[in-house]
């Protein structure tokens, strides 16, 4: 019997301790594409790690622990960050929003440069995102952009 007991609180679900790593792996192939089978393996991963006694927190907050780049922003005139691609799940916890919502009250412009734009990638200008922009020269995949960057 696999339980649907999803209290993440204060315990690892269940369904993931009584059912066997292959029949999970089975189903996962059976349902799931690609993306979302790399996310069953991260739940996994976070699973393993919480076993252990790791405590997961946003990636901002850790970075804040080991430098204080906030201090930084007071006498910024123009914040250029960078990331792989940007698209409507960067406002999600990703870095280059992050920093954008802290410098919101210091009014310094924040751009971001990023390899691909992706889905609604709009959507980051809610977040005081002023400008993104593409670093590729031209149209490609990404296995060429990989190819052409070596």
């Amino acid at each position: 019997m696999i339980s649907q007991d999803y209290s993440y609180t204060k315990k690892i679900p269940s369904f993931y301790l009584e059912t066997p790593r292959s029949e999970l792996e089975l189903r996962q192939s059976q349902t799931c594409g690609p993306r979302q089978q790399l996310a069953h393996r991260y739940v996994r991963l976070g699973t393993g790690l919480l076993l252990l006694g790791a405590m997961l927190r946003p990636r901002y907050e850790a970075i804040m622990e080991y430098f204080n780049i906030e201090g930084l922003f007071e006498d910024g005139d123009l914040i250029l960050t960078a990331e792989g691609g940007i698209d409507y799940q960067t406002t999600r916890g990703e870095i280059p929003a992050e920093v954008a919502i802290r410098v919101k009250k210091y009014h310094i412009p924040v751009i971001v440069l990023a390899g691909t734009i992706g889905d609604e990638a709009e959507v980051n200008y809610d977040v005081r995102i002023n400008a993104y922009a593409s670093i590729l020269q031209r149209p490609s995949t990404l296995a060429e952009a990989v190819a052409e960057s070596e």
